[in-house]
């Protein structure tokens, strides 16, 4: 049956010709056309839909819930949600386009951009305040802003007149002491290794009471304070910061007073003048922040980067813990403002951003 078939078909295509064949490859290219067209169709509704379904900042109700910058905006120089995966440069949501951003590095007596070793973890915390992840340093890791690349974070905030705030949301791990003091730096400008400090967020100083407090430093020397081993321009909080639960670390200078804030609280401590102890909060200090650009010779050093998770100095300390917000102001913040940022998270807009 199928052999006669195929000898009237061959019949048919001799009778016809080659008007036969000519119509037959349209009539096939047609219909493989219309078959393509629909299938081709299902496709993209097929992907449309799933589209919709991923998770996206824009629709996914877990990053509708999250602030998008800091409850305060005046003054904010650069702000970073820590959302991006290792191997990413941390990336601003204000300032000059490029996000200045803040690079994975190694090594903090000789930080190495992309060294192995570097890359930060993004891990997901129910507690993180702007978004679902949180960047997880380890010993030895930082996040570098380099001076040439992102002046705003350094190399502007200097001089006489200078102000600064720096909050930090910060999960603090239990400590694994990596020099003798088992002092931990959170973030800043502070380059002890070429004699360049300005301003700088410590913690865990363990001299006498210290242990675990905040410290807020801010020198207009570059160097130790005169007289002194070390930089003792400084405010120290009271109280513990616990262990293991975020937290709001908020540090000003207004150019008359450094002042140390833990969970929106001036935790006051002294006279405000130092004494012996230079362990006061507030500290009044006048001398503003150092400017390598206006230092004259031989006093004139290469400047400081700004860091995050380690310091640049021989013996750095390394902060181990999840970091889920960092925001820097170029002014000094006041306790009204401290207080609203780390009692609502977020809450700030693009629309009322002024720097």
């Amino acid at each position: 049956h199928a052999m006669a078939k195929k000898l009237a078909a061959r019949k048919t295509c001799r009778n016809h010709g080659r008007g036969y064949w000519l119509h037959k490859c349209l009539e096939d290219l047609m219909c493989s056309l219309v078959k393509n067209t629909a299938l081709l169709a299902l496709l993209v509704i097929i992907l449309g839909q799933a589209a919709l379904a991923l998770p996206t900042v824009a629709t996914d109700p877990l990053y509708n819930r999250y602030p998008v910058l800091p409850a305060i905006t005046d003054g904010l120089v650069a702000f970073y949600s820590m959302q991006e995966p290792a191997g990413s440069a941390r990336l601003s949501s204000v300032g000059r386009s490029g996000g200045l951003p803040l690079r994975e590095a190694f090594n903090g007596s000789e930080p190495v951009i992309g060294e192995p070793g570097s890359a930060i973890e993004r891990v997901v915390d129910s507690g993180a305040p702007f978004g679902p992840y949180a960047a997880s340093i380890k010993r030895g890791q930082l996040l570098i802003a380099p001076r040439h690349e992102s002046p705003e974070l350094s190399r502007d905030i200097s001089g006489p007149t200078a102000q600064v705030s720096v909050v930090a949301w910060a999960k603090k791990e239990v400590n694994s002491p990596v020099r003798p003091s088992g002092m931990e730096f959170v973030a800043g400008a502070w380059a002890e290794s070429v004699g360049a400090r300005q301003f700088s967020v410590f913690m865990n100083l363990l001299h006498g009471d210290l242990s675990h407090k905040i410290d807020f430093e801010v020198s207009g020397e570059g160097g130790p304070t005169p007289g002194h081993a070390w930089c003792v321009t400084r405010a120290i909080g009271t109280r513990d910061v616990p262990l293991d639960v975020w937290n709001c670390l908020a540090l000003t200078y207004d150019g008359r007073q450094i002042r140390a804030y833990n969970n929106g609280t001036l935790e006051r401590r002294g006279t405000g003048t130092g004494g012996d102890s230079f362990y006061s909060n507030p500290f009044n200090y006048t001398g503003g922040i150092f400017d390598a650009d206006a230092a004259p010779p031989p006093h004139n050093r290469q400047g400081a980067n700004f860091t995050v998770g380690s310091n640049v100095c021989d013996e750095p300390a390394y902060f181990e813990g999840l970091i889920g917000g960092l925001a820097v102001y170029n002014r000094g913040l006041t306790a009204e403002e401290v207080a609203k940022i780390c009692s609502r998270g977020g809450g700030g807009s693009l629309a009322n951003l002024s720097i």
